[in-house]
């Protein structure tokens, strides 16, 4: 733990930010960036028509009842490819549409293939009927794990972050209502703890809520804008 505490070293001196360059859609270019050396890490370029705003994502469409799923081309072709390479895991994007009025929300999937497990980040947790209900959407997730990832372990965020995910305990005073919700920087926040300082899942959940619900979060925002622009 005592190796991690130097991202705050790094972010002190910056200024504060709102939101990651490119919201969502810069996820996985940062991800792509920073294990740009790691022989482990599995790059999925799959892009829905060939659009680089779809890199790696997959896209929930959360307007209809049962949500609608929306996968890189040629898909299934990039699991195998993984399964088949010397690489340990690969990380997915998601992208919730229309999941409260017509705003979108971030998420992603972290697939182990030495472990088998299959994991989902949700910032909030498992979010209240505040602004939506997610058991359809956690229903729709594990479908697709079980689909595609055949033998593998699904871990539902409810598991390691419980009701209350570090965007519902932020000190910062954002409104959802402005697009403010902050989930974008979470979930990088919580792939560069995973998969760039190896921390676990609880290790994780318990330096952001230890360090990253105030305006370090911001700050770190500034960071990963550093690396993108």
């Amino acid at each position: 733990m005592l190796n991690i505490m130097n991202i705050l070293e790094q972010i002190k001196d910056l200024q504060t930010d709102i939101q990651v360059v490119g919201c969502g859609e810069n996820v996985i270019p940062f991800i792509h960036k920073i294990l740009k050396n790691d022989p482990t890490h599995y790059e999925c370029l799959g892009k829905i028509m060939g659009k680089q705003k779809t890199l790696s994502t997959i896209f929930i469409d959360c307007s209809y009842t049962t949500p609608r799923i929306y996968n890189p081309d040629y898909f299934q072709e990039w699991v195998k490819h993984f399964m088949e390479s010397d690489k340990i895991y690969i990380v997915l994007n998601i992208a919730l549409c229309n999941i409260y009025k017509k705003y979108g929300h971030s998420n992603a999937l972290i697939i182990n293939k030495i472990l088998k497990t299959v994991e989902r980040f949700e910032p909030r947790g498992k979010p209240s009927l505040e602004y939506y209900d997610d058991s359809s959407i956690e229903k729709k997730i594990k479908e697709f794990c079980e689909t595609n990832f055949i033998g593998f372990t699904y871990i539902s965020p409810y598991e390691y972050i419980g009701d209350k995910g570090p965007q519902c305990k932020t000190t910062l005073n954002l409104d959802m209502d402005f697009g403010r919700g902050l989930c974008v920087n979470y979930t990088i926040l919580y792939l560069y703890l995973r998969c760039k300082e190896n921390l676990n899942r609880d290790e994780s959940i318990l330096f952001i809520n230890t360090h990253f619900l105030d305006i370090n979060l911001l700050k770190f925002t500034n960071f990963v804008n550093s690396y993108l622009l």
